[in-house]
């Protein structure tokens, strides 16, 4: 049985947030996203240039409001337009 993986995208939140390297750090959480996400099953999430600021704007609402309900949506929506290209390109 697969699952949503949600808890998972917390771990890209945190991961930004600790920053463990001087550059890089939210390129490499949105790689180990989709490599957690592909492990699910699911297709990979790609932020687009135009959804960045909306997505840099959830990461900091959950640093200072332990709040991931946009940072969860964005994710979702990303990987919900992988799945539209991946159906329209097979199908």
């Amino acid at each position: 049985m697969r699952i949503w993986p949600w808890p998972f995208f917390i771990f890209h939140h945190k991961y930004t947030y600790i920053h463990p390297f001087i550059d890089g750090n939210g390129r490499s959480a949105r790689l180990l996203t989709n490599l957690i996400l592909m492990k699910n099953g699911y297709p990979i999430c790609v932020i687009k240039m135009e959804d960045r600021g909306e997505y840099m704007n959830a990461l900091e609402k959950a640093s200072v409001e332990d709040n991931y309900d946009d940072f969860i949506k964005i994710i979702e929506k990303a990987v919900d337009a992988s799945l539209d290209n991946y159906l329209y390109i097979v199908g």
